[in-house]
């Protein structure tokens, strides 16, 4: 009997044994699920099965007019030149981790980071810092509970999507098809402070390539500058 018992013990022991290995492979085939799924969907895979360096438009947010509230973007600027030549070496400075690049401003050459939500500038600014680059942030502070302003909002918002996306190295390009429609069947603004200054954005995004790549992201960066410098803090 003792033999008997010790056999059905090993035997549960066996199953359970076996039982945890399968469930590991069933938990490890569910999170590379997951895990697959959300690099495909920004990282579009080929019908051959390779990667796809054009990738498609970031969701775009619904437009809400929210009393009280604000957006803020951030310029990372990292220092401001009458030479340009020692704009450029401020540039070489920032390094090639950022959308980096020089805006001629009123005889001036600004050397900036890129453009971002408030939560990455700051972020940005901080490892700047940490790298022994000095640099200051110029605030733009857009009212939410106004129709113009929330729309430019939201408007810089996916455009700076779209230009963060080609910071990665993989990508060659990236769709703005749906952006463009999107941005097109925003309600139209006829009235209000700077409402042709939406219009104008608006205008812009629709005259954009099919396709934006990297060669095109200084020139849309220092555009989005000229937006946003009239919401200056």
């Amino acid at each position: 009997m003792r033999y008997t018992k010790y056999q059905y013990k090993k035997k549960k022991n066996g199953i359970g044994f076996a039982t945890s290995i399968i469930m590991t492979i069933v938990a490890a085939g569910i999170i590379g699920l997951v895990i697959a799924k959300i690099i495909f969907k920004f990282i579009p895979v080929k019908e051959d099965g390779s990667i796809n360096t054009v990738i498609e438009t970031p969701t775009q947010q619904q437009v809400t007019v929210e009393e009280g509230k604000e957006e803020t973007f951030s310029f990372v600027q990292c220092g401001l030149f009458s030479k340009e030549d020692n704009a450029k070496k401020a540039l070489s400075d920032v390094g090639g981790d950022y959308n980096s690049f020089i805006l001629a401003d009123d005889s001036k050459f600004r050397v900036s980071a890129g453009i971002f939500d408030e939560e990455q500038g700051n972020k940005v600014s901080e490892e700047l810092t940490k790298k022994g680059v000095t640099n200051a942030q110029m605030k733009f502070v857009l009212n939410k509970g106004d129709e113009v302003q929330s729309q430019i909002a939201a408007i810089t918002d996916g455009y700076l999507d779209i230009i963060n996306a080609l910071n990665d190295k993989e990508v060659k390009a990236v769709k703005t098809t749906d952006f463009k429609t999107w941005t097109k069947d925003l309600p139209e603004i006829k009235e209000g402070e700077n409402f042709e200054l939406v219009n104008e954005f608006k205008e812009h995004i629709g005259a954009l390539p099919d396709e934006l790549k990297k060669e095109n992201v200084i020139v849309e960066l220092q555009y989005i500058y000229t937006i946003l410098v009239k919401y200056k803090k």
